[in-house]
């Protein structure tokens, strides 16, 4: 493919993305909202690429205010000590029993919607009482059943994926920056 064929590509699919997921980024959006009113905490996270989005989408969080976010991406320490001493699959699920309380929310980003440890995080939320929040893409995975509000970008590109994730990361974070001026 062309550099610019990458992105005529990436453009169709954020036009798609913008008709056939609005309806789920606004349940996402609602999602964050109550958290945020409810003084609930955020836990965000992912694998790889994903997982710098999580960084990301934290930190702008953090920045704009009221938000208590925590990327369960963040903790280097914790995240080898999980790996070492339970698995790799446990990473996040352990940190969101050491943390987390009934009513807060928990955003997964990945691309595939299959990591395991995605998966293990979102069958632990349950039991919690934590509301689910998923940024998945290709068809969404196992884990566009276990969340509550997903938003599914519907291609198999790994990098387009990510690229749309971000930038739906970015929608959200403008639109709670913006209700505050």
């Amino acid at each position: 493919m062309r550099p610019l064929g990458y992105l005529d590509s990436l453009e169709r699919l954020l036009q798609l993305v913008r008709f056939e997921c609005g309806m789920d980024i606004i349940g996402a959006v609602k999602r964050l909202r109550v958290a945020r009113e409810t003084h609930a905490r955020i836990f965000v996270c992912g694998n790889g690429g994903s997982a710098a989005t999580a960084s990301h989408f934290a930190c702008d969080l953090l920045k704009i205010g009221g938000f208590r976010v925590v990327a369960l991406t963040g903790n280097l320490a914790a995240l080898t000590m999980y790996a070492n001493d339970l698995g790799y699959e446990s990473v996040f699920a352990q940190q969101l029993r050491a943390q987390s309380q009934p009513g807060d929310l928990l955003v997964v980003i990945s691309a595939s919607g299959d990591s395991h440890n995605i998966l293990v995080a979102l069958a632990e939320a349950e039991p919690l009482g934590l509301q689910t929040v998923g940024l998945l893409g290709f068809d969404g995975g196992a884990a566009k059943d276990m969340c509550d509000a997903s938003v599914v970008v519907p291609s198999n590109s790994y990098e387009q994926v990510e690229d749309i994730h971000l930038a739906i990361c970015h929608a959200i974070a403008v639109h709670f920056k913006e209700k505050q001026q």
